[in-house]
């Protein structure tokens, strides 16, 4: 468990007579003003100023609504992707709201304030499965926006008509967020089709430095021992592993030796298309292995 998970613990620990809960969550660090964390914080504790529920322990998070809450392997798959296992690795993907859901279900009589319900999950199945969980908890949802307050607060919380309403405002949300990835995926594919880097965790042995991939000299160094020892020396995972004395592990050694042709220049971009970045190449047709043979044999 992270050290900011822990400290989020026993914080909620601490404030066990604490009944008035805020979530907010922006998708990164540059999310527009309006939405920013400051902004949700305010209008929460104004909205629980003027239905005199108290003073609420507020919770924030970075992280993206448009993934689902658990991060599961394709159904079917012979054996999950290398982004799969990265993602089994990362785990929960907003560990703060789970943390605080769990929390908030295990009392009675509380409240759980959101700016807007999208701040909880843009995916409708997910956010009515969490609404339903708080109901049966007995715990209140509120949201500011006046037009989901009402559906939230006012009639039958299980009535048809007002699940129906949360899941069409869902729609919208969802609806607005697929325009802004639309936008969004046709600049990478500009930017891609040039042979651009379009975001994603860079390959081990590149860094990322003015928006676009470079080769970290540290990591490429890693690199061109671990081909050494795979190609010349004939070791194993394991044993390049042994060599390295654990510092990589063999899924990470595995996935460098399947970006031999990145290392070599020829980088695929998102889409598929390989293009030649010869200022990319970490790898020589010659096999200059020079320094890293000095190294293994001191080693």
């Amino acid at each position: 468990m992270r050290a900011d998970i822990e400290a989020l613990a026993k914080e909620l620990a601490d404030n066990d007579k604490q009944r008035v809960f805020g979530y907010c969550r922006i998708s990164s660090t540059k999310q527009e003003q309006g939405l920013s964390i400051p902004a949700q914080e305010e209008a929460i504790r104004k909205y629980c100023r003027t239905q005199k529920l108290g003073e609420p322990f507020i919770v924030t998070e970075t992280s993206s609504a448009g993934k689902r809450m658990f991060k599961l392997p394709s159904i079917g798959s012979s054996a999950p992707s290398d982004e799969e296992v990265e993602d089994a690795e990362e785990g929960l993907t907003r560990q703060r709201l789970m943390l605080l859901l769990g929390h908030v279900t295990a009392l009675k009589n509380a409240h759980f304030v959101v700016w807007r319900l999208d701040r909880v999950a843009r995916l409708g199945e997910e956010r009515e499965v969490i609404h339903q969980l708080l109901l049966r908890s007995d715990v209140k949802m509120h949201s500011t926006d006046p037009t989901e307050q009402t559906w939230l607060e006012k009639g039958d919380p299980n009535d048809p008509m007002a699940a129906l309403m949360r899941q069409i405002f869902g729609a919208f949300s969802q609806y607005e967020k697929a325009i802004i990835e639309m936008r969004m995926n046709t600049g990478m594919q500009f930017k891609a089709s040039r042979g651009g880097y379009t975001g994603g965790r860079p390959p081990y042995g590149y860094c990322v430095k003015d928006r676009d991939l470079s080769v970290d000299a540290q990591q490429a160094h890693v690199v061109r021992y671990v081909f050494m020892l795979y190609k010349k020396y004939k070791l194993t995972l394991r044993g390049i592993d042994e060599r390295l004395q654990g510092s990589l592990g063999t899924t990470k050694i595995h996935r460098i030796i399947k970006n031999e042709p990145m290392y070599r220049g020829r980088y695929r971009d998102r889409y598929g298309t390989v293009h030649e970045r010869p200022d990319l190449t970490i790898l020589t047709d010659n096999g200059d292995y020079n320094y890293e043979e000095e190294f293994y044999k001191n080693g």
